[in-house]
């Protein structure tokens, strides 16, 4: 198994593994979860065609979801990490909104027109952050190209 977004790099066609990341998403957000680290690259991926395993590392980082309002809050900062993270990879935006339509329905929420726009306010946002991140710590560690 290795993290989804080196296997992206070289060349796996990121059509077979987003069901699977879109549905574990969903799942992890019906159990009242958030994992506060919903990057590409904290899901690992079989190589089998098509993938049989799919897990998401990092566990220390999950947490129960607080009531509404700030349910939502932390949801749309979940899916943003993850948008953010698509962004920086040879993703087509056609398979990024895809992939926010099939959370979408897994969870029950008929489309994604509404989130589609918060999920993108915010990964502008963490897109600013992380430029000035990198400016302050051009030598920090991270899995994010």
């Amino acid at each position: 198994m290795r993290p989804r977004d080196k296997l992206i790099q070289s060349g796996l066609e990121f059509a077979r593994i987003l069901d699977p990341t879109a549905d574990l998403a969903a799942k992890l957000h019906n159990q009242s979860l958030h994992h506060r680290d919903l990057y590409l690259c904290h899901f690992f991926v079989s190589r089998d065609d098509p993938p049989r395993d799919l897990c998401l590392i990092d566990a220390a980082r999950v947490r129960v979801l607080p009531p509404w309002p700030l349910r939502q809050r932390w949801i749309v900062k979940d899916l943003a990490q993850f948008w953010y993270s698509m962004l920086q990879l040879p993703i087509r935006p056609e398979q990024c909104k895809e992939w926010l339509d099939r959370y979408a329905q897994q969870r029950g929420l008929g489309n994604s027109r509404g989130l589609l726009a918060r999920v993108q306010r915010k990964a502008r946002r963490i897109a600013r952050h992380d430029v000035q991140l990198n400016a302050r710590q051009p030598q920090r560690n991270i899995s994010i190209p």
